[in-house]
Formats: structure tokens, sequence, C-alpha cells
């Protein structure tokens, strides 16, 4: 699961970063890098706005969140195994080792960060790879929190609403309704020949 989180982040960082190349028009990689490009360009437009000390201050603020992550996930995951909710606690983990890698990834691209000082546009790469780093760890921090159910403080809030769709030539009535139980008389059967 690690190795399929930091190819994404991978992927997603070569994306930020590559100059663009020319592709097939209407092809699914276009379809990709369109959708790569919707998700990135705000956090290029925000990194363009800030000055390197904001953007260390922000990186300081994004590896603290993501630590108080981490700290609530391994708590709830204590209370999971002291109330022995076996699924709880798969659920919990399995994130929780992904936020750890991710928090790894951060705390990587915050020391590249500081270190590009006298670069300006190489801070900017780092800060939009924390950003990206800190989006994905709050999905994870999501998933755990919803990992116990909507009474544990989990992402869904209110009784859930079913909407109904039905098609206008289907009949309104119950199909079980018109069923009824019919009384069946079994006799032997009476043999016609006069020699029995």
């Amino acid at each position: 699961m690690q190795g399929r989180l930091v190819g994404w982040m991978l992927v997603v960082a070569l994306v930020a970063l590559a100059p663009r190349a020319s592709l097939a028009q209407g092809g699914p990689e276009k379809a990709v890098d369109e959708s790569a490009e919707r998700y990135l360009s705000p956090i290029r437009a925000e990194a363009q706005k800030m000055t390197y000390q904001e953007m260390v201050k922000e990186g300081e603020e994004i590896i603290a969140d993501i630590r108080a992550m981490k700290d609530a996930a391994e708590e709830r995951l204590r209370k999971a195994r002291e109330d022995k909710a076996i699924e709880t606690m798969d659920s919990i983990n399995d994130a929780l080792i992904a936020l750890k890698g991710v928090l790894r990834l951060a705390e990587g691209y915050y020391y590249d960060l500081k270190s590009k000082a006298s670069d300006l546009g190489a801070a900017r790469t780092e800060f939009i790879k924390l950003r990206i780093a800190h989006n994905k760890a709050m999905e994870l921090d999501a998933q755990i929190r919803a990992a116990g159910g909507p009474g544990d403080q989990g992402v869904v809030e209110g009784r859930p609403v079913i909407q109904w769709k039905k098609d206008k030539d289907l009949p309104f009535d119950s199909v079980v309704d018109e069923l009824s139980f019919w009384e069946v008389y079994l006799e032997r059967p009476q043999i016609p020949s006069p020699f029995h």
C-alpha cells in the first residue's frame, strides 16, 4: 500500500513539475493530464503569490497538522484495540500506515523547502509537493475518522437520504401482494382397471 502511495505522489509531482508534453487529442492521457492540471492549478497559483518565509511558515503548520492527524489516528487505533473491534482496527491500521508514509514524505519535502532559500522556483516546487502530501493526509484522516462508522465521529452526519427512481412503466403495487398460498390436496389416484 505504501508503494502505491509513493507512486501516486511521484506521478502527481512529475505532472506538476514536468514541461507540458504534446499529447494525442482525445486520448486517455489527455483526460488524465487535464484532471491533474485542474487539481494542481490552484496550488500553483497560491504558491506563486507566496514569499519564501510564508511557504516555510505554512510548511511548519502542514507538518504539525499531519503529525496531529497521526497522533489522533494512533489514539483511535488504541481505543479500537481496547474495544476489540477487529474490523475498525484493520481499517484504521491500513490508513495509518499510509498516513505515516505521507508524513515521512512531507517532512522530506519540508526539509528540501528549507534548503532552497536562494532558489525561489525550487522552493515553490517543494511547497507544491508539500501541499499535495497535506491533501492526501486529509483524505486518509477522513478515512480513519469514518472507520468506526457514523457513531465514531465519522464523516456521515444525520440520517441517510434514500432517493428512489422508478420507471413509469413499472406497476406501483408490490409484486408480492398478489402471491397467496394455495391449498393442495394430495390423494392416491384412482385406478381405472376393473381387475384391480
